[in-house]
């Protein structure tokens, strides 16, 4: 069975143009023009094509978590405050009254 590939519009553009750039029918300034990026970035990208094919243009980052990603702990006290003290409270108030309480209790 193959690998399914999941990839986006932009990607695509990029698997085009950079397979245009591997076969010399385009050259890495007119590439980094069409797609927003330096020709470092071309250069980078072109690599990554030659040595692992297409799922080289498909960033590594894809599906993993932020690094600055809170805790489902953390959230979950948030959301018991609000709903315990400023329920009938309009949303901005209670998210001034949640940043000073979880400040000082940190």
């Amino acid at each position: 069975m193959k690998d399914c590939i999941s990839i986006i519009i932009k990607e695509l553009d990029r698997l085009e143009i950079i397979s245009q750039l591997e076969c010399d029918n385009t050259t890495q300034q007119q590439a980094a023009d069409y797609l927003n990026l330096t020709t470092r970035q071309v250069r980078r990208l072109l690599n990554n094509y030659k040595s692992q094919g297409d799922m080289g243009l498909i960033p590594q980052k894809r599906g993993v978590p932020g690094n600055h990603k809170l805790k489902e702990s953390f959230k979950k006290l948030v959301l018991e405050l609000i709903q315990k003290h400023y329920a009938p409270t309009n949303p901005t108030f209670a998210h001034k009254k949640i940043v000073v309480i979880v400040l000082f209790s940190i």
